[in-house]
């Protein structure tokens, strides 16, 4: 749940978000490069889904790469955490992200 103060309205005001997530890694590899962001503030919410290039291990350390700094990062702009993300991952397999920031 996360609560915001909006004026005189700020002990009404809540907001629940329900979220799941399923993942699984393929056949004969121990870890997914799929991981998810779900990082909620004051401000709202980021949440996000991260799909590191390819399989295997690189795929897994470009996924956790991006994931964390999304996490570290979660109360910037979309725009600021794609440019972050952009840098970080460079010298690895790169990824795919979607993001929804409120």
């Amino acid at each position: 749940m996360i609560d915001r103060t909006h004026g005189a309205y700020a002990e009404r005001y809540r907001e629940v978000i329900t979220w799941g997530v399923a993942d699984a890694p393929f056949p004969n590899e121990r870890e997914s490069g799929d991981r998810y962001v779900v990082q909620p503030s004051a401000d709202g919410i980021l949440i996000a889904a991260v799909d590191g290039t390819g399989h295997g291990t690189g795929a897994v350390a470009a996924a956790k790469i991006a994931a964390a700094t999304l996490e570290a990062h979660a109360r910037e702009s979309s725009i600021a955490l794609v440019l972050r993300c952009h840098e970080e991952l460079k010298g690895t397999r790169g990824a795919v992200m979607t993001l929804v920031a409120r």
